[in-house]
């Protein structure tokens, strides 16, 4: 009975590992920011990464970072401080260009052309 119960609990505790392993990706990130609280955290640990995480971000000349996240661009100040939102529908990455100093949006489910 002690050998059945411990089959079951080993079987059970597999099926979680492998399903939670198949749903999440786990990688390394050198900083995460909090948007709730506007705070930053260095780490080199593993994390999780969220479906709905930030998928782009550029810093312009002065020190801003645009953080592109679930049809919001956020505007982060050199500090970490959020100065602005701007609702961009569809917005996933992002590109800066120094020269006209413009931040160029794009979706990641652009129209196929025929």
């Amino acid at each position: 009975m002690r050998g059945i119960s411990f089959f079951l609990l080993l079987i059970f505790l597999l099926n979680i590992v492998l399903t939670y392993s198949q749903e999440v990706q786990i990688g390394y990130i050198k900083y995460t920011i909090f948007l709730s609280n506007d705070s930053i955290v260095e780490t080199n640990s593993s994390n999780l990464f969220s479906p709905i995480s930030p998928s782009e971000m550029v810093v312009d000349s002065s020190g801003n970072v645009f953080v592109a996240a679930v049809n919001t661009i956020y505007v982060l100040k050199n500090n970490g401080n959020i100065s602005k939102e701007i609702n961009v529908s569809g917005v996933e990455y992002l590109t800066y260009d120094p020269k006209s100093q413009v931040i160029i949006t794009t979706s990641g489910t652009l129209p196929n052309h025929v």
